[in-house]
This record gives C-alpha cells, structure tokens and sequence, in this order.
C-alpha cells in the first residue's frame, strides 16, 4: 500500500495520499467508518489520468492521522471533521476544490457544500442523501438498519466497541453489501486505520451525538449552527446509492431535488442508484462505471448499455453535468455548463 504523506493543521497532524499532476484543478476525497482513505484506490487513478490533483486524507481518528494535544476532545461530530476538511484544504493551499465523499465523508461533504459554497466546485456524495436541518427519526425500516448506531449508544455497545473494535467493523462489512464483495487480506489491511487509540472515542462520539445521545463539542457550535440552518445546497451535487445498501436505504434520497440549486441540465440534482451495489460503493470500481441509475424523479428504470462504459468521476468534478436525457447510457448524458 503506497505510504502517506502528512500535513499539519491546528488540532491534527493529518495524514493523506496524493497524486496527479501537480497543476491539476485538486478534488478532495473524504472517507467513511468503518473504513479509511485507500477506499478511493481504484478512482483515484482515473482521477489523476484526466488531469486532476488528488488528495485523500484519514479522517481524525482513523489511520496515522492524531491529534497534537491530549487535551482536545475526541469529537465525531461532523462539524468537527468538515472544520478539519477545511483546516486541511488550508494548510495544502488549496482554496477552491471538488469535494468527493462516502458515508461519514458524504456528509462531510454536503456541510462544505452548503455552509461553504464558496469553496467547493462541486459535490458527488456517495450512499446517502441530504436534506436541511437536523437528523429526523428515521422510518421503522430505516431505524431497523440503524440498529448499530442505536447500539453504540448504550453501555453494552460502547463497552463492546472499545474491546471487539476489529470484529465490530468486520460486522459492518460482512453485512451491509452484498456477500463476496471483498476478501480477508483487503479488510486486514483497511482495519489497520481502526487501530488509531482515538478511533473508538471518535466512533462513539460521532454515532452519539448525532442522535442526541452525547454533548457536541461547544468548539463547533457555530458550524453545527450553520449546518443545521443550511436550506439548499448551490453547487453542482451528484448522489450516489448501490440498490442493495443495506444500511442506508436508496429510498431515503428520493424527492430531494428541491433542496438543491444548482442549475444545470433540468436536473437540480442527480440521484443515480446503481445495481448489485451495497454500502461500501466508493471500494467498487464498477461504482464508478454503473450502466443503471435512476431518472430525476428517482422511478428506476435501466438504461442500455454500450459496450465501453466511461468513468463517471472524472467527468463530473471537471464541472460537466448530467443531464436528464431518456435511454441514453451514463457517458453520453454529461453537457458543459
């Protein structure tokens, strides 16, 4: 596995692969939990071959990446890790960026793009949706894939996390997508980044206080406060689902459109579900290539395939847009702005 590089911000030293050219207009690719920054190993390379500057950092808590002080809590609020998305842009002089992210990283990314429009070109969010203001109890069928997050905020979870942490994450794995989508050297070498000694506060903390279950970091007051009050997302917005993501239901992204702004195409915003796809979609190459989606007001249908499928991602983050155009396969649906 190829070795980070590190940087330093406030509150973390940060440790992130990067590649491409250095000239290159920069996209920021933000993992989720349970995994790390090598999720993005196979579109990264697509990525840097159109041109594109790539830089994917451990989130706080996972990996190499730590914390200079003892003394800073070891908050999981999105708030928290968004700020650290910024702090991490900053300090690798990167001013305005395309923003890519899965699970934890997809809500990262939805706070850049909302609180921060002027910062981000543009915002592909892999396996979950959005919508303004905070977190509603979910539908029973959602709440039922939750269960760990209601775990974890019990004792018994907490205590179990802090001594299966491995097993935990391999739960995870083994039953939010469809079976044979890994194998046991891939999970061996991503739950290296759960050994970090903050990965279980971090982890706790993040499902907790999302649900009301933990105090917030009062640091992050005022971004929770924007984050929350966020009513549309401006800036060009690609949603992704795997159809058999087992956790968050593709269903949870429909009639969404409304909340997002950005002109282009006639779509405000593009929620594509792909087939035979679970939760970990970013580990997916096939993620990147889908040949099925979802037309702008989510009723599934497939497209036709056509022989050469192009990746999605490169074209995306270079500012040209999906457009809603009928049976048609994926790559001949993007425009210019």
């Amino acid at each position: 596995m190829e070795e980070p590089v590190f940087c330093d911000t406030s509150l973390l030293r940060v440790a992130y692969l990067s590649g491409g050219s250095e000239g290159g207009s920069p996209v920021l690719l933000i993992h989720g939990w349970p995994d790390d920054a090598t999720t993005f190993a196979d579109v990264a390379p697509s990525l840097q071959a159109a041109g594109f500057r790539t830089f994917a950092p451990w989130l706080r808590g996972f990996g190499k990446t730590s914390f200079h002080s003892d003394k800073t809590m070891r908050s999981g609020e999105i708030a928290a890790m968004a700020q650290d998305a910024l702090d991490f842009a900053d300090a690798i002089g990167l001013e305005r960026f395309a923003v890519v992210g899965h699970d934890w990283g997809a809500r990262i990314a939805y706070l850049l793009a909302s609180v921060f429009p002027q910062r981000i070109t543009c915002c592909a969010a892999l396996s979950l949706g959005w919508q303004p203001g905070p977190p509603p109890t979910p539908p029973l069928k959602q709440a039922r894939a939750f269960w760990y997050q209601w775990f974890m905020a019990t004792e018994r979870g907490e205590e179990f996390v802090r001594q299966h942490g491995h097993s935990f994450a391999r739960f995870q794995w083994d039953s939010w997508s469809p079976p044979g989508w890994f194998d046991d050297a891939l999970f061996e070498r991503v739950a290296r980044s759960f050994e970090n000694p903050d990965w279980p506060d971090v982890t706790l903390h993040s499902y907790r206080v999302r649900w009301g279950e933990a105090d917030p970091d009062p640091n992050y007051a005022e971004l929770a406060r924007k984050q929350i009050g966020a009513e549309v997302i401006s800036v060009p917005t690609l949603v992704l689902h795997g159809d058999d993501d087992r956790v968050v239901l593709p269903d949870s992204s429909q009639d969404k459109e409304a909340y997002f702004t950005a002109g282009y195409g006639v779509c405000s915003c593009r929620v594509s579900v792909i087939v035979r796809l679970g939760k970990l979609l970013a580990r997916s190459e096939r993620g990147w290539r889908g040949s099925w989606s979802a037309s702008a007001g989510n009723r599934r249908r497939r497209l036709p395939r056509s022989g050469k499928q192009e990746p999605l991602f490169p074209q995306w983050v270079s500012g040209q847009a999906l457009t809603h155009v009928r049976a048609r396969p994926w790559h001949t649906r993007f425009m210019k702005h």
